[in-house]
C-alpha cells in the first residue's frame, strides 16, 4: 500500500485576516436558491460547482476555513461555475471573490490541488449524494472539493456581511446536524486521501501586537488577530475550541455568539 502524499499545514498566526466591500447572496432563503436553481436548470443545464478545502493549524490539529453566513449557516468557499468554464480556472475566480485583496499590491496564486469529493443533487432538493443514484439520468447538480494548498504566508481579505472560521476536523467529525453531510465528511476524506503534516515552522501560537493599546486597532486596515488575554500561554477555552474574535462590538474576554468558533473575523 503506497504511502499518502502529506499535505503541508501551517499555523494559523501565519495569515493576515481583513476586510472588504460586502458580497451579498444573491437568494435569502433555501427555497428561493432551489427556485433560481431550476430557472438556470432550463437554461443552461446541469449545475456545476466547486468549493475549496483550506487547512490551516492552531493547537496542533488542522482546522478547515468556512464562510458565515448570518448566525448559523456555513459553507466551504467556492461557487457556481459558468457554462463551459474550467474548473481550476473556476475556483481560482470564486476564491478571489469571496477571500482575495481586490488590489494588485496583493497578488493572489492559489494553488489548486486534489479533487478530494464529488457531490450529486439528483432533484430541485437540498439532499446531495457523494454518488449519483442509478436511476437518476437528469441530476441537477454536480459539486467537487478540491484541496487548496495554502502558501506559508498568506493574505485574505473577508467581506464585511461574512464571517471566515477556523473549525478544528474533530468538530467537523460526523456533525451533520450542525455543517451538513458535505462539510462534515471532510476529515475522513482527508484522512483516507493525504497525510496532514505540520509545517516546521517556529511560530505556533498568536500573539497580541505589543505596538497598539487594549482596544485599538493597527495602522493599517488589517487588525491583528489576539489571544484572550484572560487565559495563559497554552490554554485553552472551557470547551474543546478556543474562540478568537476581532469584533469591535464584544468587550474584551467575551465570546462570540457560537460556541464552535475557533477564529471569527468579523469587520
Amino acid at each position: 500500500m503506497g504511502v499518502p502524499p502529506a499535505v503541508n499545514v501551517y499555523p494559523l498566526s501565519n495569515y493576515t485576516f481583513g476586510t472588504k466591500e460586502p458580497k451579498m447572496e444573491k437568494d435569502t432563503s433555501v427555497a428561493d436558491r432551489l427556485a433560481r436553481m431550476k430557472v438556470n436548470y432550463m437554461k443552461e443545464g446541469m449545475r456545476t460547482s466547486v468549493e475549496a478545502i483550506l487547512l490551516v493549524q492552531e493547537h496542533n490539529h488542522p482546522h478547515l476555513l468556512l464562510l458565515q453566513i448570518g448566525n448559523t449557516f456555513c459553507k466551504l468557499p467556492g461557487g457556481r461555475l459558468k457554462p463551459g468554464e474550467n474548473e481550476i480556472e473556476g475556483l481560482k475566480r470564486k476564491l478571489c471573490s469571496k477571500l482575495a485583496v481586490n488590489s494588485p499590491s496583493f497578488p493572489q496564486n492559489w494553488q489548486i490541488g486534489e479533487c478530494v469529493a464529488v457531490w450529486w443533487r439528483p432533484n430541485f432538493e437540498t439532499v446531495m449524494y457523494p454518488y449519483c443514484p442509478p436511476h437518476i439520468t437528469k441530476p441537477k447538480e454536480c459539486k467537487k472539493l478540491y484541496l487548496v494548498h495554502l502558501t506559508e504566508r498568506e493574505y485574505f481579505a473577508v467581506p464585511r456581511n461574512l464571517k471566515l472560521l477556523a473549525v478544528p476536523l474533530f468538530e467537523l467529525y460526523d456533525n451533520v446536524q450542525r455543517y451538513g453531510p458535505v462539510i462534515s465528511t471532510i476529515p475522513q476524506q482527508l484522512s483516507s486521501l493525504f497525510d496532514v503534516k505540520k509545517a516546521n515552522t517556529d511560530t505556533e501560537t498568536l500573539t497580541r501586537n505589543k505596538d497598539t493599546d487594549e482596544g485599538e486597532t493597527a495602522d493599517t486596515d488589517t487588525d491583528t488577530l489576539t489571544r484572550n488575554k484572560d487565559m495563559d500561554e497554552g490554554e485553552t477555552a472551557d470547551t474543546d475550541t478556543l474562540t478568537l474574535t476581532c469584533n469591535k462590538d464584544k468587550d474584551e474576554g467575551e465570546t462570540a455568539d457560537t460556541d464552535t468558533l475557533v477564529k471569527e473575523y468579523e469587520g
